[in-house]
């Protein structure tokens, strides 16, 4: 049995089969654009949470050195630094953190100890700068005031550790 067709039933039924290849194509486009959308909504939620957990990780111990350095600043000595045992930069901080505390409780005490003396002290920089006076010093300089002025005009036994000596005596 033959079966003849024309040309046009044969190009009416190729068009169809390129109809449904075209329709078949976009579909696939159409969905693999949907799955590149949410690969990349996916991948954005992943890094975002790594990105969160991470930052917490990281800017929780800050915060809390922070605090800390800001208690040390207030003259807060009895403080227990965390994240020491931490082999990262945050530990490292940690540790330069307690380093500093233990220099800064040294030095307050030092204060204590020269401000209670009976000894007067005055403590001077490199540059002339008045950096403490006892009160002991303190109490001298007041008794003394009257007289010092009518050597140094300038002199002000209340506001010594404000001044430096070329303030005090004239450059």
């Amino acid at each position: 049995v033959q079966v003849g067709l024309d040309g046009g039933v044969l190009k009416s039924a190729i068009g169809s089969l390129e109809g449904q290849i075209a329709a078949s194509e976009q579909d696939f486009v159409d969905r693999l654009y949907q799955l590149g959308v949410l690969a990349l909504a996916g991948t954005a939620a992943f890094a975002a949470a790594i990105g969160f957990f991470l930052a917490g990780r990281i800017s929780k111990p800050i915060r809390a050195l922070t605090g800390i350095f800001e208690q040390v600043a207030g003259g807060n000595h009895d403080i227990e630094i965390p994240s020491k045992d931490r082999s990262d930069e945050i530990g490292g901080l940690a540790r330069t953190l307690s380093a500093f505390l233990d220099i800064s409780l040294a030095a307050a005490r030092s204060q204590s100890a020269l401000e209670g003396a009976s000894a007067k002290f005055m403590i001077i920089d490199a540059d002339g700068a008045i950096v403490s006076v006892n009160s002991s010093a303190r109490d001298m300089f007041k008794r003394a005031e009257v007289d010092i002025r009518s050597a140094l005009a300038r002199f002000r036994a209340d506001d010594l550790a404000e001044k430096s000596l070329g303030d005090i005596i004239g450059d």
